[in-house]
Parts: structure tokens; sequence; C-alpha cells
């Protein structure tokens, strides 16, 4: 019996100094490398072998969530990291893409706050914009804040999102963080 308690507090320490520290997300596939944030759960998707032409053109590449007691579909805050195949010629193109794309059909309440905007972070060029909209889950109605990073290249989109309850604490600056952190080299 006591044998098991030491190995429960055990795995309870390794996963808690897991969980604290800040790690490295690196895909080689892909040539994208981010610095995750600290004490998140991560969800990584490398092993998944399914190319991306055979996945609806979507690979995720990790998720973060905050709240490790609170997956299962709720909004968390939760960061989705994931690469799409580049069919844009240039960035205009791929800018007027952004600007047209939208959920009104999709999403109740949706609403653009900031229409995306050209930007450069860390020698990479890109688009962030930033939406509202209403989600029902666990019988109540959950109002939603997505701020989304789109990074061109020749082959990829790299797509990054924070969803949040707009109520929730501000977690901009965790945000802000890991998106400066990313390494692009595809």
């Amino acid at each position: 019996m006591k044998t098991k308690l030491n190995l429960i507090i055990f795995l309870i320490f390794v996963v808690s100094l897991k969980s604290n520290a800040q790690e490295l997300f690196n895909n080689e596939k892909y040539g994208f490398s981010v610095d995750g944030p600290k004490g998140w759960l991560i969800i990584n998707y490398e092993d998944i072998k399914k190319p991306i032409s055979h996945s609806h053109g979507r690979q995720n590449l990790i998720t973060y969530y905050k709240n490790p007691n609170n997956i299962d579909g709720v909004v968390n805050p939760t960061i989705h990291i994931y690469v799409v195949p580049n069919n844009f010629k240039d960035i205009n193109a791929f800018n007027k893409k952004m600007q047209r794309r939208r959920y009104e059909k999709h999403l109740a309440n949706y609403s653009l706050k900031d229409k995306p905007q050209l930007l450069t972070i860390g020698g990479k060029h890109g688009a962030f914009e930033v939406s509202t909209y209403s989600t029902f889950q666990k019988n109540e109605d959950l109002n939603v804040k997505r701020r989304s990073y789109v990074f061109p290249t020749k082959k990829f989109l790299y797509c990054v999102s924070l969803v949040d309850e707009i109520e929730s604490e501000e977690n901009t600056a965790i945000f802000k963080a890991l998106v400066e952190s990313i390494k692009i080299e595809k």
C-alpha cells in the first residue's frame, strides 16, 4: 500500500513538473516551432501520419488547453495551431481572401471586431484578426472571442488561434508571447 502511495505521489510530481515547464514544440516536417505557454496542457498531433492531402487540407500540429480539468468541448481557453496548403500567388491575394472569408452563416452572433490586418512577426508576413460569436454548450450560451494569426509561405498557411470566453481572464499577453516565439522555416 505504501509503495502504491509513493508511486502516485511520484507520478503527480512528474506530471506537475511537465505541465509547468515551458516547452519548445518543433515539427520538422512542416518547419515550424513555437514556445508553448507555461502550465497549459498539450495535445500534440505530431503522431498523426495522415498526409495533408488526405485530411481535408488541414493538419493539426498542436493544441494547448489552459484548464486541464475542462477538456470536453467547452471553450477553455484553447490555442489551436494547424497548417493548410497555400494556394495564393502573393500576400495581396491572401489578404483579399482573409477579408472575404466570414462565418455569419455558421456561427451565431458572429462579428468581426478587427478586420484582417497585414503584419510582420519574426520576419514572416501574415495577417491578424479578432472575431466574436456565440456557442451553446453545457446548456448555456457562451460568448466567445477568437484571435487568429495566419502566416503564408510558398507551400503552407500556418494558422494560430486563441479561443476563449469574452468574460474570462485575459490571455492576450500569453498569446502574444507564443506568437512572437514562432519560427517558420519552410
